[in-house]
């Protein structure tokens, strides 16, 4: 049965841009719910707005490009994509930083910057449905109906006597389509392949990208020749015991951490890692692979600490790191012992605690 018209039935702009994949949000207020949808593609965003049990419905909706988004509001220049943002924007609706405020003839959809609390508002304009086009049609639509029923049952026949000859055809399909996904498996095994050779220092990690590597080289006073992977949780475990056994009898030691909502960032110290008391390394440091920046020490007498077989940690508990922290969020970051690190904690999206993806260690050479 044909449904009722939506905002993309209607001759607009955006009907002419296809959008890859959309994401819906549930926006509760204290007057009104809402529903938000983001359609998008690599570079466009069409935001559409309905309040829910509204009859005649009012619809709202406006197009905008990453890159007038990036250029209007700083905040976003931190992505690297539509799909960050998008992300981003789920993260914002469950901790309550993005709201719909309706106005007389448009809704606007207010963001909070976890970072910085400033807000700014997208504006997204109404869209008057006309309810007597739409009855029109459904009258249309049921006239027809008759029609096309007669229409089907003529076709069902043929479909009938077709069906043999689709059976053997699907069966010639499916060993082409094993054929083709056989090429795909040797495709990706070579695409992967060269990556790797692209990839200079890090060729087998699955948190550093080749694009972060020129950055990480230029944090250190001197060039690194090699990073020797000690540790990767995703095949040694995520437990303080498997830290110790491989990384604390080794420096210098380069942590990456990847959390379950894609944040990436970590630390670095010259010297071993001690149990129950601090380290003294005036070259620490912690850094965050998204935002592409590092931090130094300011407090060279608190670099690094094993835990009592529960944690290893940056700092004053500037990086913490608990056992089993693949399946916990207890592991948090703070503003401690380092620079410069951004207030509200947005290395990790502006929330302290973390649970974690899965995170490598290396030993650094020069």
């Amino acid at each position: 049965m044909q449904s009722a018209p939506s905002i993309n039935d209607h001759d607009t702009p955006e009907n002419k841009i296809k959008f890859n994949k959309s994401q819906t949000f549930e926006i509760k207020t204290k007057e009104n719910d809402y529903k938000l949808k983001v359609s998008y593609n690599e570079t466009m965003f069409l935001f559409e707005v309905e309040k829910k049990a509204e009859f005649p419905k009012n619809e709202y909706a406006n197009l905008i490009s990453f890159e007038d988004l990036t250029k209007n509001y700083r905040f976003f220049l931190q992505f690297e994509s539509t799909e960050e943002v998008v992300n981003s924007l789920s993260i914002m609706v469950k901790n309550n930083n993005l709201k719909i405020l309706e106005g007389d003839a448009k809704m606007k959809i207010e963001i909070t910057n976890p970072t910085n609390q400033k807000t700014f508002g997208i504006d997204v304009p109404i869209k008057e449905k006309n309810l007597r086009m739409e009855v029109n049609g459904l009258i249309e639509y049921m006239s027809s109906l008759n029609n096309r029923v007669t229409a089907l049952e003529n076709k069902n026949k043929e479909l009938e006597n077709k069906n043999k000859e689709f059976e053997n055809k699907n069966k010639e399909l499916e060993k082409q389509i094993k054929e083709l996904m056989s090429i795909k498996d040797e495709y990706e095994k070579l695409k992967k392949q060269e990556i790797q050779k692209e990839n200079r220092y890090f060729k087998d990690s699955s948190i550093v990208k080749l694009e972060d590597e020129n950055t990480i080289i230029s944090w250190f006073e001197k060039k690194p020749t090699k990073f020797n992977k000690l540790l990767d949780s995703k095949i040694d475990g995520d437990s303080t015991n498997a830290f110790e056994n491989k990384c604390a009898k080794k420096c210098p030691t380069m942590v990456f951490v990847k959390t379950t909502n894609g944040y990436r960032f970590g630390g670095f110290t010259t010297i071993l890692w001690t149990h129950g008391s601090y380290g003294k390394d005036n070259k620490a440091f912690l850094f965050s692979l998204d935002r592409k920046e590092k931090y130094n020490i300011t407090n060279e007498n608190y670099a690094n600490c094993l835990g009592s077989g529960s944690s290893f940690y940056f700092g004053s508990g500037a990086l913490h790191i608990y056992n089993n922290c693949t399946s916990n969020k207890s592991n948090y970051v703070s503003n401690s012992s380092f620079e410069t690190v951004p207030q509200n904690y947005a290395i990790n999206g502006g929330e302290q605690y973390f649970t974690v993806s899965s995170y490598e260690v290396y030993q650094v050479e020069y």
